[in-house]
């Protein structure tokens, strides 16, 4: 065990189902890191049954801080207004040709223990469904490897480029249809004009995970005639050197 009042951030990992990564939905900053704090909470290998948190999670303003590196002084008001909006937030999963098949909510009760400056959260049964008792077909990543980052686009891009991630490659790439990149990120209305929707969303969130995750990505596209069709992410793992090592053997961060 780590050092009392410190947060290893190598020990709290995200792992979600494959279909829930591929879903359509759009969180704020704050409230996707919600979600990622309380599923980091989740042992993916076993029921809910069998685990401690019985589907309730609670999240501390002073371990959000840790977790994210922001002000603890704000961390409890951010954490609540992001539960009460997150309560109202919906998911959808798409199905061939497009068609939304099911759609859900994220969470059936927010709870607030101001004393405690902590907020709960209870996923509905849907969503537990995406986060326990996975054998294979999810996807797995490190919360550290997208703590730093500004832009919910960029947390949903590095998802869905871990989900097609071979370690064993030194080469990646994931190649996705414009129509279901928009779907995804819930942005079929939005910057219908591509250099657009590239300028304020897919460059930015490259930027963001080149600059503060452990990949580099770069980005190509397939056009038919003047329309871009097709979006490919050539993406790789950053060499590991001296400094990231020790962050990483050390990988704590005080309460």
């Amino acid at each position: 065990m780590g050092t009392p009042g410190i947060i290893n951030l190598v020990d709290y990992r995200v792992t979600k189902s494959n279909e829930l990564v591929e879903a359509g939905y759009k969180l704020s900053l704050v409230e996707q890191r919600l979600v990622l704090a309380a599923i980091s909470q989740i042992d993916s290998r076993k029921p809910i049954s069998i685990q401690k948190s019985k589907g309730v999670f609670r999240i501390s303003a002073a371990k959000y801080a840790s977790l994210f590196n922001v002000s603890k002084s704000t961390s409890f008001e951010s954490l609540r207004a992001s539960a009460d909006s997150l309560f109202e937030k919906q998911i959808v999963i798409y199905g061939k040709n497009s068609k939304i098949i099911d759609r859900f909510r994220w969470v059936s009760r927010v709870k607030y223990l101001e004393d405690m400056a902590c907020v709960e959260v209870t996923f509905t049964e849907k969503i537990l469904k995406h986060l326990v008792a996975l054998e294979n077909n999810f996807t797995s990543y490190y919360i550290e490897n997208v703590s730093k980052l500004k832009s919910p686009y960029a947390i949903r891009l590095y998802e869905l480029l871990m989900q097609v991630h071979n370690s064993s490659k030194e080469k990646n790439f994931r190649k996705i249809s414009l129509e279901k990149f928009r779907e995804r990120l819930t942005l079929v209305d939005k910057y219908p004009r591509f250099n657009n929707l590239k300028s304020r969303v897919i460059q930015p969130a490259i930027n963001e995970i080149n600059e503060y995750t452990d990949i580099e990505v770069k980005l190509d596209s397939i056009t038919k005639g003047r329309k871009v069709t097709d979006l490919i992410f050539n993406f790789s793992s950053k060499p590991a050197d001296e400094d990231t090592e020790s962050e990483q053997d050390d990988g704590a961060v005080s309460l």
